[in-house]
């Protein structure tokens, strides 16, 4: 046994010399966690915990664990640690998918250029195209990034800024765990990231959110349903919630629809959206105990 543990040893040890790793040593992120069908609200935070060889290939191994609370029972609580697996070729880093490697990201990409997004969806086709490219200096360094739509069905579902050697701003760093929460209204907005050379915080105060009712404000949870929606969609936030404000803008930041606090006496709100062309909006919510914020696709 010791000596399969030494030659694995020296085996990992050689192909690291000839492998690449997208990411830098000690890489951390904090990620927005919100699934609002649940109620559940709270952050994901990610470490890049080394390299590990895995099916014939040196794999970068990422840990995740989920800090959640939830508003139907009013607890707070954890899940995971899951396991993340990615491999790098020039440009180009792939996922574990439980079945194959599948491209995650594609840094050498130009506008135009698209893939299949990474993970298995059945009944819809999902797709990351490159709309832009560029170069931004972080921390003293040129660092390359890209934007994408990743679309649904030809329906663009959310753009996002993937920088190098980070990952995408809006989702989660893990994009199939992203879609499928995006589709039920949540979103996985990066809050921190740091390595052993790079300090980034997107948010004030602390990168980890104090998991509670208040607290969770800015954070939001309200469930919006049917969504995807075609005809009307409804807007349910706890009840009890004097709102101040209710706000819908598109995918540009524009906004369409506007409403009258008066009007939003209810815990539920149902509203029409034949007159709005299909794609992404973005609803909002502000009460007097904070800021909840929703998305909806509105179907073809």
């Amino acid at each position: 046994m010791r000596r399969t543990t030494i030659l694995l040893t020296l085996v990992l040890a050689v192909l690291q010399c000839f492998a690449q790793s997208w990411c830098a040593p000690g890489a951390q992120w904090y990620h927005n966690y919100a699934y609002t069908s649940w109620g559940d609200v709270g952050y994901v935070e990610t470490h890049y915990t080394g390299d590990v060889l895995f099916s014939d290939s040196v794999c970068q191994e990422f840990e995740y664990t989920e800090h959640i609370y939830s508003y139907q029972s009013n607890n707070s609580f954890e899940a995971g640690p899951f396991t993340m697996l990615t491999t790098t070729s020039p440009g180009i880093v792939h996922i574990w998918t439980g079945t194959e490697f599948d491209t995650l990201f594609h840094f050498s990409a130009v506008p135009g250029d698209h893939w299949q997004a990474p993970g298995d969806w059945t009944f819809t086709e999902t797709r990351i195209e490159v709309t832009d490219t560029g170069h931004v200096a972080l921390e003293g360094r040129s660092v390359r990034y890209q934007t994408i739509d990743l679309s649904f069905d030809d329906v663009v579902w959310v753009s996002d800024t993937v920088y190098e050697g980070i990952g995408p701003v809006q989702m989660y760093l893990n994009i199939p765990i992203s879609y499928q929460v995006m589709i039920d209204g949540g979103y996985g907005g990066l809050r921190c990231y740091t390595d052993e050379e790079v300090d980034i915080n997107r948010v004030e105060g602390p990168c980890e959110i104090a998991l509670g009712v208040v607290s969770m404000e800015l954070e939001g949870a309200m469930d919006i349903f049917p969504n995807p929606c075609t005809t009307q969609a409804t807007v349910d936030w706890p009840s009890g919630t004097p709102v101040e404000q209710c706000t819908l803008t598109d995918a540009s930041g524009r906004v369409v629809r506007q409403w009258n606090p008066r009007t939003l006496t209810a815990a539920q709100h149902t509203f029409s959206v034949v007159d709005l062309s299909s794609g992404m909006y973005s609803l909002q919510v502000r009460a007097k105990d904070g800021v909840r914020s929703g998305r909806i696709l509105v179907a073809p």
